[in-house]
């Protein structure tokens, strides 16, 4: 049986942020939303400065709208209520 994948969404956005204090690590938030609206920052991103970088990892799934995604989490959490059935180990 294959297994149901948890979903995803249209865009999948990773960021690991590394800072010297909260107000560098707030400017850095700061600065990449403001890339993000520009319509940059779609893919990848690697950053390192004086007190502060990051590493982004972004994806869009052009395919997949909101009433998709609801679709595939009913889906999934469904399979997650139905039990597994194993097959007993084979001599």
């Amino acid at each position: 049986m294959d297994e149901v994948k948890p979903p995803q969404r249209r865009i999948v956005f990773m960021a690991k942020i590394e800072a010297d204090d909260w107000g560098r690590l707030a400017d850095e938030l700061a600065h990449l939303s403001r890339e993000v609206d520009r319509g940059g920052l779609r893919s990848t991103s690697i950053s390192g400065g004086y007190s502060c970088g990051h590493i982004i990892v972004a994806s869009e799934d052009g395919s997949m709208d909101h009433d998709k995604w609801f679709q595939h989490l009913n889906a999934y959490l469904e399979a997650q209520r139905t039990p597994q059935v194993t097959e007993p180990p084979h001599e």
